[in-house]
This record gives C-alpha cells, structure tokens and sequence, in this order.
C-alpha cells in the first residue's frame, strides 16, 4: 500500500511538473538563474490578469519544446516579488522580456501563441543579421520573409554601425536583417546620403528607402524602424488582428473599422472598401475586423457591441471617433464612402460619449459632463480646475474629500465663485475630443483667457494647500484661498457666536415665562 501511494504520487507529480521555471521567490536566485543559461524567456505576472492566465497554457507547451533547445521559459509573480518587478519597469502583465545574462535583454514582441513563441525565440538563436555585400544583395533580399530590411552605413561610421547592429538584435526574428558598409550596394540602390535603411517589400515588389534626404523624422532608433516595416506591411481593406493591429498604429494614420459578423458581409462589400481604401491610402488605412472574435472593442469607437456590421473611423492622435450611426441598419457602401471621404476632407464631427446634463449642480464640486464641457469649462472666464475620475478609482475616492473641501472655499465665497470653478468629470462615462486621459485621478486646471492652454497637475501630493496653491500660481486670477480660509473660520466663529447667542435668549426667555 505504501509503494502504491509513493508510486502515484510521484506519477502525479511527472504529470503536473511544469517546464516553466518559477523565480518568483527572490533577486538572488533570479541572477542567478539567468546567468547560469545563455538565452532566457520571462514572463512577469500576476494570478488576477486574464490575459496571463490565457496566456498560461500556450507559455507551457513554448517551454516544453524549447527545453531541448537549451532556451529556458520562467515565470515570476508580481504579487510575490514586487521589488523584483519594479527593477524591471514592469507596468502591465503579462510583460515577457528576453534575457542574455543580466546585461542584455530586449522585449518580446512576438504572438501568445506557443507556436509563436517557439518559432520567435528559435529565430532569437540565429544571428541576428546578415553581413551584405554585392555578390549576395539579392540573395539576401529575396528571402523567406516578406520585408527585409538593409541597414547601409559608411565603413568609418561606428556609431551607426552600433545603431543598426541593436535594431537587428532587436528586430530579426520578425524580419530579415541584413547590414552592408560595401560601397557597391549604395550604388545599386542610388543612395546619396547615408546612414540609410531600405525596406524590400517581396509580394509588392517595392523597394523603400528611409534616410534624410527621404523622410525629415528619420532615425535610427528601433522604434521609428519597426514602425515604418510594419506599416509599410499593412494591405489596403486587409484583416484587423492582434498581429496586424501594431502595424496599424505605427503607421501614424487614422483607422476605419468595417465591423462584420459573417465573411459573406465582408465579401459581399470588399470591393468597393477596395478600391476606397487605395483612394485615401495617404490619409487613412481601412480594415475588416471579426465581430464574432474582437466585438468587444466596438465601445471603444462610440459603436454598441451587439448591432452588426457596423462602420467607424478612429483618429489615435486627438482619440476622436467617427462612427456612422444609428447603428440598427447596415452602413452601405455608398454611405461609407460619403463618410470616409468627409472625413478626409475634414467635414465630419466626432462623436462624443456623454452622460446626460445635470438639471442642477448639488453640491460645491460642479459635475461636468462630455456635452457640458465647453460651456463648463472653456467658455468662461473662470480658472477651472478638472478632475477627471473613475467611479471604481480608489485614489480618486481618497482624494474626494479634500477635493469636497477645496470647492466649497470657493464656491462659498462670492467673489471667488465668480473666478475659480472647480469641477468633475466621470471619464469612463463621457470623452472630451482630443484629450487624452492615461490614469486616475487627472486633475488639469484650464485658465482663463488661456483655455487652449491647459496644465495638468503633476506633483504627487494632493493636499487642499497644494492643490489650491496650484490653482493660485497657476490660473489667471490668481485667488489665495488662504484668504479664503481666514475668512471662512472667522464666519464660521462669528456663526457659532451667533447661535449661542441666540440659544442664550431663548433659554433667558423660557426661564422668565417659567417664573
């Protein structure tokens, strides 16, 4: 009986044993793991993400097969080892990070899938680029992948040299890299000025150049390189993805969302999304996304997630968003066409979520809402104080009191009231065009005379002197509550008084009639 249990258990135990390696438990056996493999994969995490837990099983079977391989895959808990995280700059989950040693590592940029993640960090043993020369340009840039990028630089030129060296490190297993110094391949490209890249589209047949004399923001950091071989990836009217959706935003244009439920809706209107989509190419990109399998991001467009195939233009840069409504009809192609050429042509409204406008105010801090914003807040002569909150916030419901307190010094106050508003806003239920709101509480205080001027509060305290000092220095009329505050505890003495005077002649009274 005891061999049994003995036997099972260790069954058991081979059953569940897990080819992630958790480090979760301390910096020193962190080190000293990754120091003692040549290549590892980390994931930070924390048990309540979904995402994390989604990616979990994919991140099981990626390790069981990179095992042999010598590429180890670890996990570490967030929740148990938050020191360690916060080293790292960990600030959402999952965060995956490639480690060789501790003095080099690059983010993951792969998919979640484990075939993703093996074939990524399969890529991530070969060398990340190819040394080109004439005699193997063309080679190289007839590939298997569909974009090879070429860096080109002078041979004395070290630094970008150095560059484009960690762009390959950085990029290879997504793209081919290839790196030439050979005056022979300037050449045959035709470039003038260097350093430069060049982009080799192999289904498009198209060959861009990126350098100075071509585009004024050029650079050599990675993140304006892959930006530009993702989008220059992007297919006029192709699929919107969790794989094509990063090279949608790199291209630094709007995008138009095509909702559909059934590939036939998609099929049936393509063409002519088509031939739209090449027409406003400079100025837009549009694409088909799955409402089946990413419908949930329809509210993030002003869209309801139910009503489909839908249609609407987001603009990233202000998060303005054009949808086309009502939504309990099926946008034609003719209707989407006159939409997105409105757009383009700068004669569309954005659409505006928004609660419905107070009747009255109830209290000392006035309640903003999207569609009170502009008389509320802009078009006044008043120094008005926003904070933008979210009802589950706990910070922001830390912060309330303080806040009740610093709008009632104002609001209470004759003269101040006519200078100094102090506002709220619920974020999650109402936007404000062109305002870009990343954490809560925001407070961004709008002064008078200068309302296309707003400055947001960034000093970590929020005590009522802080925030009304801020007010002071920073608005236009320059209200000291401090004086406010005086005269407040004096009316509130000269009202205390008051009432125990009154007290006295009522209790005076009441005794005389006893006698």
């Amino acid at each position: 009986m005891k061999f049994s249990t003995l036997f099972f258990s260790a069954l058991a135990s081979a059953a569940f044993a897990s080819d992630v390696v958790d480090l979760s438990s301390s910096a020193d056996e962190f080190n000293k793991f990754i120091k003692s493999k040549p290549i590892v994969l980390a994931k930070f995490f924390a048990p309540w993400c979904g995402h994390c837990k989604k990616l979990a099983p994919e991140y099981e079977t990626a390790a069981t097969a990179l095992k042999s391989k010598d590429i180890a895959l670890a996990e570490i808990d967030c929740t148990v080892n938050k020191d360690l995280c916060s080293s790292f700059k960990i600030q959402g989950y999952p965060t995956l990070l490639i480690f060789r040693g501790l003095d080099e590592q690059n983010p993951y940029n792969g998919g979640r899938t484990s075939k993703d993640i093996v074939n990524y960090m399969e890529r991530e043993l070969l060398p990340a680029w190819t040394n080109v020369k004439a005699d193997n340009v063309d080679k190289f840039l007839d590939g298997e992948d569909e974009v090879s990028i070429l860096g080109l630089f002078e041979p004395s030129d070290k630094k970008s040299n150095s560059s484009l060296s960690a762009i390959a490190r950085q990029m290879h297993h997504q793209f081919s890299i290839g790196l030439s110094s050979d005056k022979a391949v300037f050449d045959k490209f035709e470039i003038e000025t260097l350093p430069a890249v060049i982009l080799n589209l192999k289904t498009a047949d198209e060959t861009i150049v990126l350098s100075d004399d071509t585009d004024p923001k050029f650079s050599l950091d990675p993140e304006y390189i892959l930006g530009k071989a993702l989008s220059a990836q992007i297919v006029p009217a192709g699929e919107i993805s969790p794989e094509t959706f990063r090279g949608y935003m790199a291209s630094g244009l709007p995008l138009a969302y095509y909702f559909y439920n059934e590939e036939a809706d998609r099929d049936a209107i393509r063409n002519e999304i088509l031939e739209l989509a090449k027409e406003v190419k400079a100025d837009l990109n549009i694409g088909f996304i799955d409402a089946k399998a990413f419908g949930a991001h329809a509210p993030n467009l002003n869209l309801n997630d139910k009503e489909f195939p839908a249609f609407a233009i987001h603009d990233m840069k202000g998060n303005y968003k054009y949808p086309i409504l009502p939504q309990d009809k099926v946008p034609t192609p003719d209707e989407i066409i006159k939409h997105v050429r409105e757009f383009v042509a700068g004669k569309l409204t954005p659409n505006v979520k928004s609660e419905p406008i107070p009747k009255k105010q109830d209290g000392p801090v006035h309640v903003v809402v999207g569609k009170s914003f502009k008389d509320d807040v802009l078009d006044n002569d008043k120094d008005v104080l926003v904070e933008f909150y979210a009802p589950w916030c706990g910070h922001c419901k830390n912060l309330a009191p303080t806040y009740e307190e610093l709008a009632s010094l104002y609001a209470n106050d004759a003269t101040a009231s006519g200078k100094v508003r102090v506002a709220k806003i619920d974020h999650t239920a109402n936007e404000i065009a062109g305002l870009e709101i990343q954490g809560y509480p925001t407070l961004i205080l709008y002064p008078a005379g200068k309302k296309d001027s707003p400055i947001r509060y960034e000093s970590g305290s929020r005590t009522l002197d802080d925030l009304s000092a801020f007010i002071r220095d920073k608005g236009t009329h320059g209200v000291d509550s401090s004086v406010l505050k005086k005269a407040s505890k004096i009316k509130t003495k000269k009202s205390k008084k008051s009432k125990r005077s009154k007290k006295a002649k009522k209790a005076k009274k009441v005794g005389g009639d006893e006698l």
